[in-house]
């Protein structure tokens, strides 16, 4: 609970964070229609949270009520906005029932995949397995998920159908600590040298942790019996967030034995589109960007418009029908 100055009234922190939400769904929706007045705008609304991807009943059931009031009220939510709609934003939380995913445009997704998305969706996606190491300012999200194809769907798209996951509170605020006793500076200037891109980074043990979570997360699958075939088992690792940044995680992760015959196949990392203004300027950081800002990432596809089609020929005219009579004698 939450207790503004001057007020005796005590409120969830999802009150704020509901209302924080309704200003950007207004600022993001305004741009879009100053950008593209003379366009009917279709949003659909990808919002990455940190969670588990399996809490369907918790965490996710909490976002998907924020993200719902807020875009009841995206319409006239200032920032900073009024203490006034505080009673009434808890209020509208408490019994909002989340509608069901065709009837809504807004879809809450992990951190991790929100950041992948478009490639999942993209010409390179594979029907096979990937893992996402996602490390955050406070937390680390490690997922599992099988990417096939939905075979009853036209065009087969991809669908990610999850194997396991977990959330443990060791983000990029513990790893900057740990740098900083290492090398003896503030935490400041641990946190520039790491995002520098320094090459010598001291592995510590937030780093250790992460790659007994990876390990971990990767255990509860085999456990299940959730993959069983050795192809399936071959999976591409994501590297995202933070981690983007720390060399010695990524090859403390390359290198970490699995159980149960998961052997990574590959590795994947974030690029901008090719025509994004200022690529080369974000290019080293962009894994970096995509998670923080919920910036979609794609490789080295774009997206093109749809070919024109030649409308079909007229029907030919039917021919006639031979009187059957004049096969048989009279």
């Amino acid at each position: 609970m939450v207790r503004l100055p001057g007020q005796e009234t005590a409120y969830p922190a999802s009150t704020f964070a509901c209302l924080f939400l309704a200003h950007v769904f207004h600022e993001v929706e305004h741009r879009l229609m100053g950008q593209f007045p003379n366009d009917d705008l279709l949003l659909l609304w990808n919002i990455g949270c940190p969670m588990d991807y399996l809490d369907e009943a918790g965490r996710k059931g909490e976002w998907e009520r924020m993200a719902g009031v807020a875009m009841d009220l995206h319409g006239g939510v200032s920032n900073p906005a009024s203490v006034s709609p505080l009673a009434e934003v808890t209020a509208r939380l408490a019994s909002f029932a989340v509608p069901a995913p065709g009837a809504r445009n807004y879809f809450v997704q992990p951190e991790g995949l929100a950041a992948v998305k478009a490639f999942l969706e993209s010409p390179h996606a594979e029907s096979k397995t990937y893992a996402i190491v996602d490390v955050g300012a406070g937390t680390t999200e490690v997922s599992f998920f099988f990417n096939g194809r939905i075979m009853t769907e036209p065009g087969q798209p991809h669908r990610p159908s999850y194997l396991a996951d977990s959330t443990q509170p060791v983000g990029g605020g513990r790893i900057d600590l740990e740098l900083a006793q290492a090398w003896k500076c503030s935490t400041e200037d641990a946190r520039r040298r790491k995002e520098a891109g320094e090459a010598k980074l001291p592995i510590g043990r937030s780093m250790s942790e992460i790659c007994v979570q990876y390990e971990r997360t990767c255990r509860e699958i085999v456990k299940c019996h959730k993959l069983t075939a050795a192809g399936d088992k071959q999976f591409d690792l994501f590297v995202i967030g933070g981690g983007g940044r720390l060399r010695p995680l990524q090859e403390a992760l390359r290198s970490r034995p699995l159980p149960g015959g998961f052997v990574r196949d590959g590795w994947r990392q974030l690029q901008p589109p090719r025509s994004l203004n200022g690529r080369l300027a974000i290019l080293g950081d962009y894994d970096f960007l995509a998670n923080a800002c919920g910036l979609a990432s794609s490789l080295s596809w774009e997206y093109y418009p749809p070919r024109e089609v030649p409308p079909m020929p007229p029907p030919s005219p039917p021919k006639p029908r031979p009187d059957l009579d004049e096969y048989y004698p009279k």
